[in-house]
């Protein structure tokens, strides 16, 4: 579960909307490994706490209804700790990504919208955890990539 914000501005030309968003999602996802081969025990916990994202939105409105696609920057917030045999490092991941999604977004009333969609967090940053690794030098730790399906209630305002 996730809960956040989102903000952002549409234009309306016919049936095509273009827009701008930007969202905040925050979570308390906790992972964790541990890996025994030998007397060497090696622990690996990652804890995801914030994923933002900037994004520009292209739709198709049908009705009281919006098709749309989006797509733009990600920034996530996580932090992993390794600990190896008494050893630890912590690393924090924020490097920005990007993310791809699609949507349908239905107005209940002029003022009132529910949401849903479903975006790709694409990420490519890896740590070098061979300090704390017995095994192979130049072993790196990649945080990977996440699918998110979200349901959401806006509010417009008019100009």
């Amino acid at each position: 579960m996730l809960g956040g914000i989102h903000l952002g501005y549409n234009i309306q030309r016919g049936a095509m909307v273009y827009g701008l968003e930007g969202d905040l999602s925050f979570m308390r996802f906790k992972d964790s490994l541990t890996d025994a081969p030998s007397s060497n025990t090696e622990n690996l916990s990652t804890r995801v706490n914030m994923l933002a994202s900037v994004r520009a939105r292209l739709g198709i409105a049908v009705n009281r209804g919006l098709f749309y696609s989006t797509g733009g920057i990600a920034i996530p917030r996580v932090k992993s700790s390794i600990y190896n045999s008494g050893d630890q490092g912590h690393y924090r991941f924020n490097k920005i990504g990007g993310v791809l999604g699609v949507g349908y977004e239905w107005a209940a009333t002029n003022q009132w919208r529910w949401r849903m969609e479903a975006l790709h967090y694409v990420f490519n940053e890896k740590k070098d955890i061979s300090n704390l690794h017995s095994g192979n030098p130049g072993e790196a730790y990649r945080l990977k990539n996440a699918t998110t399906i979200r349901l959401g209630i806006s509010r417009y305002f008019s100009y």
